[in-house]
């Protein structure tokens, strides 16, 4: 499987530790099977915090995913599992991650399915009615390695 990464900074190595607190899986390292998607998050790194656009390219063997835990959400199906696995990553202002996968796989939530998260949070939202509202929002689908298996 073929995945890419968009960033302003080059590197040799993936470090885990210059993930940011709160994302949609936890810390980890995002991948997605777009480059389009990578160039875009790259400009946009790149434009707000300096640098040049960079896109890696990375070949996944898919016989290797079958040693690690992987978690996976269906891309086209909004659950509330997958809704309050986000819900949790995002409010968790640590760097404990909050589960044990060493891979995830699926879609992560865009700025609009985001406020809807916020929102469930500070209001008493219905969850059926997320899921629901959250249906007609297209989201990008995205592999964040969690941890560094040797």
């Amino acid at each position: 499987m073929r995945l890419y990464h968009g960033t302003n900074e080059a590197f040799n190595d993936i470090e885990l530790s210059k993930s940011r607190k709160g994302k949609d899986f936890g810390i980890g390292f995002y991948l997605t099977p777009s480059r389009k998607v990578a160039q875009d998050q790259a400009n946009k790194k790149a434009e707000n915090f300096g640098g040049e656009p960079i896109v890696y390219e990375y070949e996944i063997d898919d016989a290797a995913l079958s040693e690690l835990k992987v978690l996976r959400f269906d891309c086209n199906d909004y659950t509330m599992e997958w809704t309050q696995f986000i819900r949790s990553n995002r409010q968790n202002k640590t760097r404990q991650q909050l589960h044990d996968y060493d891979v995830v796989i699926g879609p992560i939530a865009n700025d609009t399915v985001g406020y809807q998260i916020r929102d469930w949070k500070t209001v008493s939202y219905l969850k059926s009615n997320f899921c629901k509202r959250s249906s007609i929002i297209t989201l990008r689908f995205s592999t964040c390695l969690v941890q560094k298996k040797h």
